[in-house]
C-alpha cells in the first residue's frame, strides 16, 4: 500500500499527501511535505454520505492544502471498505489562475456557500470573508450569474459560476474602470470613423452633384433659348444616362418644332393665297346674285310676280348653299326648306302640298347645313312625281330626351324593305349622280355620324303604295342666339 501510494505522489506534483483509513481504523498515508493530516470522525460522516462520490473540504490555511475525500467500496458488494483522503496543494490551482488575464486586473475567488474564501490568490485570505465575498453572498441569494456592485468607492462587474461536483462558486470582480476605457477608446474610433465617413461623402457628393448638375444646367440654359424663340439649339451631350437621353430627346423635340413651325409658316402662306382665290371666284356669284334680283325686280315691273318670287328663292337658295358656314340654326334651314318648296311649287303646281309643325324650342338649335334639303327633294323626286293625283309633305321638328328629331313624312309610292336596307348601307352604288340613286340621303347620314357619332343619323321607314317618313336624329347641345339667325 505504502509502494502504490509513494508511486503515486510521484507521478504528481499537485498531490501533497494521501491518507488510507481502513473500516478498522487502521491509516495508511504518504505525507512527504509532513503535513499534519486529519482523523476527525467528523469528517468521515461527511464523506459516507457521498456514497462514493469525492467531497471537497475548504483550504488549510495552515498547510494551504485543499483536501478531497471519498469512501472506498467493495468490488464485489460495493460495500465501504475504508477512506480515501487526497491534499491537493492550494498553489497548483492558483497557478491555473494566474494564467488568465482578468486575475491581473480585477480579484477571483472560491467561496464556498457561507462566503468564506476557499482559494485566492492573496493566501492571507484562505477561510476568510471581506467585503467582495460579502457582496457575493448576496449575489446567490438573488440567483444571478452576472451583475454589478460598488465597492469601496469603486464600480465592479460581478460574475458568478457553480463548480460542479462541489458546492463552491467561482466569483470574479473585474473594475468597470479596465473594460470602460475600451468603450470610449471604442466611441471615440466610431467618432472619427464617423466624421471621416461624412467628410468623405460630402466631397464624394459635390464631385457627383457637378458632375449630375453640369449637363442639367445645360440643359436648362437650352431649354430658356428655345422659350427666347433660338430653335437652332443643340445639346452635345451624348451619355448613356438619363441626362443623355433627356438631351436626345430635347434635341429631337426642337428639330420637330423647327419643322413644325416651317410648316404651319407654309400652310399659312397656301391659305392666304387660297383665300385670295376665293375672293376672287366670290366675284362670280355674286354677279349671279345681282342678276337674279334684277330679273326678279323686271318681273315685277312687267307684271308677272310669280317669276319674281322663284328666281327670288332660287337666289336665296343658293347663297344658303354657297355660304361658308358648316353649321346653321333650325330656323334657317326651315328657311331654306321653305325656299326650296316655293321653287318646286312653280313646276308642279298643287300637285304638292306640304305642312310644317316645328317646336320653337329647337328653332336655335345648331345642324349641319342643308340635311334636310336633301330628304324633302327626294320626297318629291321619288316619292310624289310619280304619284297619281296629288300629294303631300309633313316636316315636323322635336326635342325628345336631349335629342333633337326632323322628320319628313310623304305619302307618295313608297318603296319595299329591301330598298329601304340598301338607301343607307356602304355597299350601295354611290358612283351614278342622277337624282334618281338617293345619293343625298346617304351623304347625310355619313355627314351627322361623323359629326355626332354612330347613334345619330337617318332612318327610313317606308311601305310599298302607303309613302316613307324620314327622321333625323342629332344631340341638342348646339345652340345659339336669336339675334344670330
Amino acid at each position: 500500500m505504502h509502494s502504490q501510494l509513494s508511486g503515486l505522489i510521484s507521478s504528481v506534483s499537485d498531490i501533497a499527501a494521501i491518507q488510507i483509513i481502513s473500516n478498522n481504523g487502521t491509516i495508511y498515508y504518504v505525507n512527504p511535505a509532513s503535513n499534519s493530516l486529519n482523523d476527525n470522525e467528523e469528517e468521515r460522516k461527511i464523506v459516507e454520505k457521498g456514497l462514493g462520490r469525492p467531497y471537497w473540504f475548504n483550504t488549510d490555511p495552515s498547510t494551504q492544502t485543499l483536501m478531497v475525500g471519498r469512501v472506498i467500496n467493495s468490488l464485489d458488494a460495493q460495500k465501504k471498505i475504508g477512506y480515501v483522503f487526497v491534499y491537493l496543494r492550494e498553489s497548483s490551482i492558483i497557478n491555473t489562475f494566474k494564467e488568465t488575464e482578468l486575475f491581473n486586473n480585477g480579484k477571483l475567488y472560491i467561496i464556498d456557500q457561507q462566503g468564506y474564501i476557499v482559494l485566492a490568490r492573496d493566501r492571507n485570505l484562505l477561510g476568510k470573508r471581506n467585503e467582495f465575498t460579502s457582496k457575493a453572498i448576496n449575489g446567490f441569494m438573488d440567483n444571478n450569474t452576472f451583475t454589478t456592485a460598488k465597492i469601496a468607492g469603486k464600480n465592479y462587474y460581478v460574475s458568478y459560476r457553480d463548480i460542479k461536483g462541489t458546492s463552491w462558486k467561482m466569483v470574479c470582480f473585474i473594475p468597470s474602470l479596465e473594460y470602460e476605457w475600451e468603450v470610449i477608446l471604442l466611441r471615440n474610433w466610431i467618432f472619427l470613423t464617423i466624421l471621416l465617413c461624412c467628410l468623405l461623402s460630402f466631397v464624394l457628393s459635390v464631385v457627383i452633384s457637378k458632375d449630375i448638375s453640369k449637363p442639367v444646367q445645360d440643359l436648362s440654359k437650352k431649354m430658356q433659348e428655345v422659350g427666347k424663340g433660338n430653335f437652332s439649339v443643340y445639346i452635345d451631350y451624348d451619355a448613356k444616362d438619363e441626362i443623355g437621353v433627356l438631351s436626345r430627346r430635347f434635341n429631337e423635340m426642337v428639330s420637330q418644332v423647327n419643322l413644325l413651325i416651317k410648316k404651319v409658316y407654309q400652310e399659312e402662306l397656301l391659305k392666304q393665297k387660297a383665300e385670295l382665290k376665293s375672293l376672287r371666284m366670290q366675284i362670280n356669284p355674286h354677279f349671279l346674285y345681282n342678276t337674279l334680283e334684277s330679273i326678279n325686280w323686271m318681273a315685277r315691273m312687267h307684271g308677272v310676280p310669280e317669276i319674281g318670287r322663284m328666281v327670288k328663292a332660287l337666289g336665296d337658295l343658293m347663297r344658303a348653299s354657297i355660304n361658308g358656314e358648316d353649321f346653321i340654326s333650325v330656323r334657317e334651314e326651315i328657311r331654306n326648306i321653305e325656299n326650296y318648296l316655293t321653287i318646286q311649287k312653280f313646276r308642279y303646281g298643287d300637285k304638292i302640298s306640304a305642312e310644317m309643325d316645328i317646336n320653337p324650342g329647337i328653332l336655335d338649335v345648331k345642324i349641319p347645313k342643308l340635311i334636310l334639303q336633301p330628304i324633302v327633294e327626294n320626297a318629291v323626286i321619288h316619292g310624289i312625281e310619280n304619284k297619281i293625283g296629288n300629294g303631300k309633305i309633313s316636316i315636323e321638328g322635336f326635342s325628345e330626351n336631349g335629342t333633337v328629331i326632323l322628320r319628313v313624312k310623304d305619302d307618295g309610292i313608297g318603296m319595299d324593305e329591301e330598298l329601304c336596307s340598301k338607301i343607307l348601307s356602304e355597299n350601295h352604288d354611290s358612283g351614278k349622280t342622277d337624282r334618281h340613286t338617293h345619293i343625298g340621303l346617304k351623304n347625310v347620314d355619313k355627314r351627322i355620324k361623323m359629326y355626332y357619332g354612330e347613334k345619330y343619323g337617318i332612318k327610313i321607314q317606308s311601305r310599298k303604295g302607303c309613302g316613307t317618313c324620314v327622321s333625323i336624329s342629332i344631340p341638342s347641345n348646339h345652340t345659339v342666339n336669336s339675334s344670330d339667325s
